[in-house]
């Protein structure tokens, strides 16, 4: 069932087109279109596709694009062709040990991969976020507050991230559920 604000499935173009259109029958001061997942949208050849559309049709729309960041550093010139103005990369951890425990795996190059990435993520993450602010794309940065994970290390992502480009960082808390539902979620004094 749809959350508001929460991806659950992917659609492909048309069906993306006509729900837009939709939207902006029902909504026509709508001026951003936000592209996200469920999974990574840059992983997803139909999301530039579908970018590319919305563009030809509605050149007065803004795109918003939510990204874990590992292929921001190869799609950033596309997208700033595309007018993408805004974009938030979610960043855990700037530990390679970190990132291992917040992420069950990761793709890197069409692989699968469940030990060892940190380091690469972290690198990929920063490529990304420096090359998109080069751009003068707005980054932002998504933190999940992962209270038995990551809780001492929030501030170093928001230095490290900073320093690549990033001009702000959300911090949210951990909703246990799939591979964390044993996780615990921060009290309203570790979000404080």
């Amino acid at each position: 069932m749809p959350v508001p604000g929460r991806a659950w499935r992917t659609m492909e173009v048309p069906e993306a087109l006509r729900r837009l259109e939709e939207e902006l029958r029902r909504r026509p001061r709508l001026r951003i279109v936000a592209v996200s997942g469920p999974g990574e949208p840059l992983y997803n050849d139909a999301t530039l596709a579908l970018m590319h559309a919305v563009r030809r049709r509605h050149s007065n729309l803004e795109f918003c694009l939510s990204t874990n960041g590992l292929l921001l550093e190869s799609f950033v010139k596309e997208l700033s062709t595309l007018g993408l103005h805004a974009i938030t990369v979610s960043v855990h951890a700037v530990d390679p040990e970190i990132v291992e425990k917040a992420y069950e795996w990761v793709k890197i190059d069409g692989i699968r991969i469940k030990t060892g990435f940190g380091e690469e993520v972290i690198s990929r993450q920063i490529r990304g976020i420096r090359e998109a602010a080069a751009f003068g794309i707005h980054v932002k940065v998504n933190t999940v507050l992962m209270p038995d994970i990551n809780a001492g290390h929030i501030e170093s992502v928001a230095r490290v991230m900073s320093e690549a480009g990033a001009k702000i960082q959300n911090i949210m808390p951990l909703v246990p559920c799939g591979a964390l539902c044993g996780g615990r979620a921060p009290t309203p004094d570790e979000l404080a």
